[in-house]
């Protein structure tokens, strides 16, 4: 009940955090009382520009589902496996995996598109989360390791993006 608890709550609260940057964005152009799909138009399509759109669904996803996977490290190596020790090893592979993509992913987005090396960073990240789960014991270090390489991808080339959008618009909304 506590972990389930834990979980609604910490989803309750991205909810809340999502729902308060929207209304801060707007804030500045509330001059007349607007209806409320004036606001949440504005706050959530801001000159229709669908690379603000899709950034809003990959921050959505890099800022709760990805993250979702080393959060729950312990209760896998807890309840999955019956190792709670091994949640340590394995999330210190996830965050060596890390390093190592930390200097990868942003070369690629130099010599390629930052939208291509984020879709592909992505897939990599839903791919390498598949192998890890259905490996065997012995194996989980392994992938561990490509899941962290994946990972940091996916959380640092949101920020090349939002950088090129606020680049062609000057301000962002």
């Amino acid at each position: 009940a506590g972990t389930t608890g834990l979980a609604w709550f910490g989803l309750g609260a991205g909810v809340a955090l999502m729902i308060a940057a929207g209304l801060v964005f707007v804030a500045d152009r509330w001059r007349a009382a607007p209806s409320t799909a004036a606001v949440l138009r504005t706050a959530f399509f801001p000159h229709f520009e669908l690379r603000y759109v899709a950034l809003l669904g990959i921050a959505a996803l890099t800022g709760a589902a990805l993250p979702m996977f080393t959060r729950t490290m312990l209760f896998y190596a807890d309840t999955a496996l019956g190792e709670p020790h091994r949640a340590q090893t394995l999330l210190t592979t996830i965050v060596v995996g890390q390093f190592a993509g930390a200097a990868f992913w942003p070369m690629l987005a130099q010599k390629r598109s930052a939208n291509a090396v984020l879709g592909i960073a992505h897939l990599c990240a839903a791919a390498t989360i598949a192998i890890f789960a259905l490996s065997p014991r012995d194996a989980l270090q392994p992938a561990s390791l490509l899941v962290g390489f994946a990972l940091s991808g996916a959380f640092l080339l949101p920020w090349a993006l939002l950088a090129s959008v606020i680049d062609r618009h000057g301000r962002i909304y």
